[in-house]
C-alpha cells in the first residue's frame, strides 16, 4: 500500500540532487520492506531528471535534474507474492534565471563599432557561455556615420533548455 504519496517536486536546475526514501512511502502487510522489489517503469521525459537505480538495502531513490521541463516518474512495488501497487509523481525542473546584459563600448566618430560583448550573471553546475544552447544577439544602431551621442546597445533573442534570460 502507498502510506505516505510522494509529493510533487519542483526545483530550479542547479538544484542538489534529491532523495526520496521509499521505505516511508510503501508498506507491505506480510513482506519486511527490504523484501519488496522497488522499481521505476516509468520516466516521461529523461533529459529533466534521472532517477538513480533503488537500493533494496535502504529503499533509497536519488534524483538528478537536468534540463527544464516536466516529467512523470512512475514507481512500482511488488510483494513476493506478485502484489503490486504504483506511485506516479511529477519532477518540473524550472529554468534558472541567467541575467545578459550588454557591455558598454565608447568608440571614436568615423571608426567602426568595437565588438559588441555580453557579460553573463548566474550560471551554476559549472555552465559558461558555450553551454547555451542558442546565445542571444548584441547588436547597435550606431555605425561609422553615427553622430556623436549615446546609442543603445540591444540584447535580444536566444534561448535555452536550462535558463531563462533576463534581459537588463
Amino acid at each position: 500500500d502507498v502510506v505516505d504519496p510522494i509529493s510533487d517536486i519542483t526545483v530550479y536546475y542547479g538544484d542538489p540532487d534529491q532523495i526520496i526514501a521509499l521505505f516511508d512511502v510503501f508498506e507491505d502487510a506480510i513482506d519486511a520492506d527490504t523484501d519488496l522489489t522497488y522499481t521505476i517503469v516509468g520516466n516521461s521525459d529523461p533529459t529533466v531528471v534521472t532517477p538513480s537505480a533503488i537500493s533494496s538495502t535502504d529503499g533509497l531513490l536519488t534524483l538528478n535534474f537536468g534540463a527544464g521541463g516536466t516529467s512523470l516518474i512512475t514507481i512500482k512495488v511488488e510483494n513476493l507474492a506478485g502484489g503490486f501497487v504504483t506511485e506516479i509523481f511529477m519532477v518540473e525542473v524550472e529554468k534558472y534565471p541567467l541575467t545578459v546584459r550588454a557591455d558598454a563600448k565608447t568608440k571614436t566618430y568615423g571608426a567602426i563599432n568595437p565588438e559588441l560583448t555580453i557579460t553573463y550573471e548566474g550560471f551554476v553546475d559549472g555552465d559558461d557561455e558555450a553551454d547555451l544552447d542558442i546565445p542571444p544577439n548584441v547588436y547597435t544602431f550606431a555605425d561609422e556615420a553615427s553622430d556623436v551621442g549615446n546609442y543603445t546597445i540591444y540584447v535580444t533573442n536566444g534561448g535555452d533548455d536550462k535558463y531563462q534570460y533576463l534581459y537588463v
